[in-house]
This record gives C-alpha cells, structure tokens and sequence, in this order.
C-alpha cells in the first residue's frame, strides 16, 4: 500500500539525494512523461527524475522504498 503524499513533500525528499537539475516536477515539465508509446493509458506522475550515477538511482529507489512510494523506471518512451 502506498502513502498519500504531497507533491511539494516528494520534491523535499529527492532534493536531497540529486542535484535540483535532475528533477522535474512542474506540470508543464510533466505533461512528456503523463504516458509512454501506449497513450491510451495516462497517469500525471508527481515527478520525473534523471539520477546521473548509479549512486544517485540506488538513492532515489531506497528513499521510494523508505516511503512506501511507487515507481516506474522508464526507457525510451516506446511502450
């Protein structure tokens, strides 16, 4: 089950762990990523993140963890 959170709460968390550069969150920044090469299916995340090393992925994906927060890693964009 995951936590109810607010989006300002999660843009806190990841600041600590990536550089501000690395994380998107403005709805205008998002509206890319609401859907994959399927747009049948869309979902607003309340973030997007770019960790730059492999530290900075482990980070995010221990404090997702930590905060019972779902996730989807995403490729390309085709589907």
């Amino acid at each position: 089950m995951s936590t109810v959170i607010e989006k300002s709460e999660l843009v806190k968390w990841l600041s600590d762990v990536l550089p501000k550069d690395a994380i998107l969150y403005r709805d205008e920044d998002l509206r890319t990523y609401e859907c994959d090469g399927l747009t049948v299916y869309r979902g607003m995340p309340l973030a997007v993140v770019f960790p730059h090393t492999t530290e900075e992925v482990s980070e995010v994906v221990k404090l997702l963890h930590k905060h019972e927060i779902p996730f989807i890693p995403r490729g390309a964009g085709t589907g």
